[in-house]
């Protein structure tokens, strides 16, 4: 009787585990999925800034592009610009490796997590 109702405790408590972690999950997915639909809105104003410009904007420009695409965490958005102001990296945040998000993961020195993908030469002006 008393092995019946342990392994009761158990198999609760297994499927109560999963479930918060299914929920964490599809919370992260959700999040992700928020920064991929205003990822399209800040590439569109980057690439017309760009195309207009002939250069990456300089932050204080860039900020104001985040504004514009809808961003409200725009600290978690970077832009890397190279020595030369035709080249850069943007940077934004995820946590999950979806395979059809645009760039690279990039992860925790120390720990395997993902953190931000990171889009090398968004705009492609030194091809142009």
């Amino acid at each position: 009787m008393k092995r019946n109702t342990l392994l009761r405790v158990v198999k609760t408590s297994i499927l109560f585990f999963l479930l918060i972690c299914v929920v964490f999950v599809r919370h992260l997915y959700m999040e992700d999925s928020r920064s991929l639909s205003l990822l399209r809105g800040v590439l569109a104003e980057l690439e017309t800034y760009c195309s207009v410009h002939h250069h990456y904007p300089t932050r204080e420009e860039f900020v104001f592009l985040l504004e514009k695409a809808g961003v409200k965490d725009k600290e978690f958005w970077q832009l890397f610009i190279g020595k030369n102001p035709q080249q850069a990296s943007l940077q934004y945040p995820m946590s999950l490796p979806i395979l059809w998000a645009p760039g690279k993961a990039r992860t925790y020195e120390f720990l395997p997590v993902i953190y931000a993908f990171i889009i090398g030469d968004p705009c492609q002006i030194a091809q142009k």
